[in-house]
């Protein structure tokens, strides 16, 4: 298995808390990468361009696999079910639904979530008041079987996105309502016959008793969108060709070719 180009880390936990990231798109809304600062930025809607590197701050793998705000939001917004980690009293994490919150002009700001009372995170949040969310979009075995040229070695394509975050956690009973509310009303949005919490009458304020509500402040982020820029075009076709043919292959296949539209 080829490790050219991926950029997890083997431990992306600690290597996060090594070293802060920040978005700082590159050329206006539609193109952004991710390189390391030391200020703490928050997503913002005002785009400030990056005329050069400069100094070799800014390494090419990181520019490889850039990813596009908007792709990023709805990465986070389809596949919202993220781990929450924290290092308190060493690694702890939780795996939960989260849902975006967006500023007044609709940049990415933050997420809303809640915990169980009953899980032991929520004393260390407390207490640390930092978190790491991790989101994982679509991803994939790429064989080297579907290559015409066969020296090519398999590899894995994936889109990916980590946020450190400042965490608040909320108690009050209009908070929790505003967390569960705000979940359940996002998933079931558009459905036939959609539900809401208000039809649980007096059992909805018992169970919303058993959790605990939290908003979490981006402070800074990194993104990772591996998805063939870095092929050959003849390989690349074979890559496409290929997913078009494997079962499930589809959700690669429509960022792939989105990552890469200027060379299919």
């Amino acid at each position: 298995m080829r490790s050219n180009g991926c950029r997890i880390n083997c431990n992306p936990i600690l290597a996060h808390f090594k070293q802060k990231f920040a978005w700082l798109p590159q050329n206006g809304p539609r193109e952004g990468l991710f390189v390391p600062i030391e200020t703490e930025l928050r997503f913002r809607s005002t785009y400030r361009a990056i005329e050069s590197a400069g100094g070799g701050w800014m390494s090419s793998q990181q520019t490889k696999y850039a990813a596009r705000y908007e792709d990023v939001l709805a990465m986070v917004e389809n596949h919202s079910f993220a781990w929450v980690v924290s290092m308190a009293q060493g690694l702890r994490a939780t795996p939960l639904p989260l849902r975006p919150r967006l500023g007044a002009s609709g940049e990415l700001i933050g997420f809303i979530g809640h915990f169980a009372r009953s899980n032991p995170q929520v004393e260390e949040l407390r207490q640390a008041g930092r978190a790491l969310l991790l989101f994982l979009g679509p991803h994939g075995y790429i064989s080297a079987s579907w290559m015409r040229d066969r020296t090519q070695a398999p590899t894995w394509n994936y889109m990916a996105a980590q946020f450190d975050c400042r965490m608040t956690m909320i108690d009050d009973a209009e908070g929790i309502d505003d967390c569960l509310n705000t979940l359940i009303g996002s998933m079931e949005e558009g459905r036939p016959n959609a539900w809401s919490i208000s039809e649980m009458g007096e059992r909805a304020a018992r169970l919303a008793r058993g959790v605990v509500g939290f908003h979490a402040d981006i402070i800074s982020s990194r993104s990772v969108f591996k998805l063939g820029q870095d092929e050959r075009d003849d390989v690349l076709a074979d890559i496409l060709l290929g997913l078009e043919r494997e079962p499930g292959g589809e959700a690669l296949l429509a960022p792939m070719k989105r990552y890469n539209a200027r060379r299919i």
